[in-house]
């Protein structure tokens, strides 16, 4: 059984793969430089801090950062904003990332885009971040249950 942090993050994970023409996706055990098809994404956890103790259960607040990098001739970083959007309103399409009405995750909004990066020395690959703030609950005695 997975804890509520990992069923998030394969959740968002999840999301991304839809996104339509991503190549390679991944979380935290694979690394951008392993990268065969662009564009790629790549969801990994940030800062997990606890917001509130209400009762049996313990509201939280995990930033997850998706890391987004292209690969193309000429203007990469016209190719790496026109990638951005398809990938922000496939977030933004629900706030729950699946779960639903009565699950664990309470709101999934987005903090922010990092500016953009090279992703390799090479001058046609480059990357952003994007970082969604996640607000969830799991039961206070139990990390793997939000019931």
């Amino acid at each position: 059984m997975d804890s509520v942090r990992i069923l998030i993050l394969n959740a968002v994970l999840g999301v991304l793969e839809t996104v339509e023409g991503i190549g390679d996706t991944g979380g935290v055990k694979r690394m951008l430089l392993d990268v065969q098809t662009f564009p790629a994404g790549f969801v990994t956890p940030g800062n997990d801090e606890v917001i509130e103790y209400i009762g049996h259960f313990i509201t939280r607040e995990m930033e997850v950062d998706t890391q987004l990098g292209v690969n193309a001739e000429g203007n990469v970083l016209a190719v790496l904003e026109e990638f951005l959007p398809k990938v922000q309103q496939k977030y933004a399409a629900d706030y729950t990332i699946g779960f639903g009405q009565g699950g664990p995750v309470l709101d999934f909004t987005e903090l922010r885009v990092s500016e953009p990066f090279p992703f390799t020395t090479a001058e046609n690959i480059a990357g952003i971040v994007i970082t969604h703030k996640v607000q969830y609950r799991v039961r206070r005695d139990d990390p793997y249950s939000w019931t």
